[in-house]
């Protein structure tokens, strides 16, 4: 598959959960935010929800702001699968 074949594949699942295999393995579940020509960006489900949980320096700890959101490269990409 070509590169703009991956790129056209993961712009049909915007906004959709899914799941993400790479060449090398890794396995991604998440929300699929954004895609470009060299990448696709996954905000990965968190157990906390919208929220994450966030530690720091001097003992303080609490919720951040959002998930993180996961870079990957259309060149990496395995497999890509809806989850429902």
């Amino acid at each position: 598959m070509s590169i703009a074949e991956r790129y056209y594949a993961c712009h049909s699942y915007m906004n959709r959960n899914v799941r993400v295999h790479m060449r090398d393995g890794r396995v991604y579940e998440g929300t699929l935010v954004n895609v470009d020509r060299s990448n696709l960006y996954i905000r990965e489900n968190s157990p906390y929800g919208d929220r994450c949980r966030i530690s720091g320096f001097y003992g303080g700890y609490g919720w951040g702001a959002g998930a993180a959101v996961t870079t990957l490269a259309l060149f990496d990409l395995l497999a890509i699968a809806l989850i429902v």
